[in-house]
């Protein structure tokens, strides 16, 4: 068996929403070839289709969309250290390629875990929170 990488769409709709929210998800994956690892990469996206009611109670509906890339990972194995995939970039300074430790996401979820998904989105993205009953874990995004 093969390692590969998928990037997976999910769009988000919901009543009232001004346009659709869109998720490009990461998921490693295993696959005795690419046609295997294509059909297994799109059961991942088939399970990220949820439904919730966000806070005002309006239906959330995520959506899987399809795939944004599968490649096979150049490993044997993964392990702590091993690449999962790259991208190059041309004609770019690599300063504006770094985040400073505090905007890297790991970080921010750590100061934000007491927060409600409401509290934290902007107005425009508000009407995707799900209500504070909902259960983060169960839906894909």
């Amino acid at each position: 068996m093969k390692w590969y990488c998928a990037k997976i769409i999910t769009e988000c709709r919901t009543v009232g929403a001004v346009a659709a929210l869109v998720d490009e998800q990461v998921f490693v994956l295993q696959a005795t070839n690419a046609e295997d690892a294509f059909a297994r990469a799109n059961e991942i996206g088939q399970k990220t289709n949820s439904e919730y009611l966000n806070h005002e109670g309006i239906r959330v509906s995520w959506l899987f969309r399809g795939l944004s890339g599968l490649e096979e990972i150049m490993a044997d194995s993964i392990e702590s250290g091993t690449e999962i995939t790259s991208q190059l970039h041309h004609n770019t300074e690599p300063a504006s390629l770094i985040v400073e430790k505090e905007r890297l996401s790991v970080f921010w979820v750590e100061r934000v875990m007491d927060v409600t998904a409401e509290e934290l989105l902007p107005h425009t993205f508000r009407p995707y929170a799900p209500c504070k009953a909902h259960n983060p874990t169960s839906a894909a995004p």
